[in-house]
């Protein structure tokens, strides 16, 4: 049997975990958000907007399992920043051990040396971090999406043996914690999603409800400002045409909802009624400002 070896692949430390929590009984909402978050993580692997990081390459005892060689089963690897297994969410306390390495403190104090994957040779973790782990959950990826990583890292038969067993245990206590209670899958759905751990180095391509929100915002003002001309911009609200002065109100919305995302006092936009006014409307516009209009259009006096 060929022997376990360590490539790098663009992914989120995000995805085993959400993978194991689409096989728990959600509700249907939060089976719809975990799905909904592994649609954004696979268009971002596709786009390269995730790290590439390291992970461990489990082949398989026959070729034809898992759709021959165009997949492999891979364990992912992370240093969430120098993170502690007690600064980590919940969820990935389940399944992260530590990989033996060079460094003197290269595993933490809550495990002994013996729980730790040894990799030929030695794992040299990058500088300024102490601790790599490797996250115990086996999924597939695609062969294709395998990139080659510095160092020419494997692992014996026997530890590689030992990480397989150490994934099927550690899956196996956390199916069973999740099943003996109904709010368990929520809490680690929120432990990994709610929690948002930019300082663990979870370079993610999702966002908040706050930043959707701004980033919608900010889109639909700028596709709003694009359609008028420089001179109707600058140009007082009063003598603006109505349809450009409610253009002009649903800008000025998404600016101060950029500037303030979460605020609730600010009013909201004009209704798609008013947004498209009607013939009828403009017409009864016209007549009410018939008056003003004439005054706007004769010449001042000197």
């Amino acid at each position: 049997m060929p022997e376990a070896y360590v490539c790098g692949v663009y992914d989120s430390v995000l995805h085993p975990m959400l993978l194991g929590l689409d096989l728990c009984a959600l509700d249907k909402t939060r089976k719809s958000t975990v799905r909904k978050r592994l649609a954004e993580i696979d268009a971002a692997i596709r786009n390269r907007k995730t790290k590439l990081r390291p992970c461990f390459v489990i082949p398989e005892h026959d070729a034809s399992i898992g759709g021959g060689r165009s997949w492999a089963r891979v364990c992912l690897m992370a240093t969430f920043d120098g993170s502690g297994i007690d600064d980590l969410p919940k969820m990935f306390r389940y399944f992260v051990t530590p990989v033996k390495s060079g460094s003197k403190d290269g595993y933490p104090k809550t495990f002994k040396e013996e729980d730790c994957i040894t990799t030929t040779p030695i794992w040299k973790p990058k500088e300024g971090v102490e601790t790599q782990w490797v996250i115990c959950f086996l999924y597939r990826v695609k062969v294709a999406d395998l990139r080659p990583w510095r160092g020419k890292f494997v692992l014996d038969t026997v530890e590689q043996d030992r990480l397989v067993e150490l994934c099927y245990v550690k899956s196996e206590k956390w199916f069973r914690k999740v099943r003996g209670a109904a709010a368990a899958p929520v809490q680690m759905l929120k432990s990994i999603l709610v929690r948002n751990l930019p300082r663990l180095g979870m370079k993610s391509n999702l966002m908040t409800d706050a930043n959707r929100n701004s980033q919608q915002a900010t889109s639909f003002m700028y596709s709003l400002l694009q359609g008028l001309p420089s001179r109707t911009r600058a140009s007082p609200a009063r003598h603006l045409h109505p349809r450009r002065r409610i253009e002009r109100e649903q800008a000025s919305y998404a600016v101060r909802l950029c500037d303030n995302p979460t605020r609730t006092s600010i009013p909201p936009p004009p209704s798609k009624r008013t947004f498209r006014p009607s013939i009828y409307y403009l017409r009864r516009w016209l007549r009410q400002k018939r008056s003003h209009l004439r005054v706007l259009e004769s010449p001042r006096e000197s």
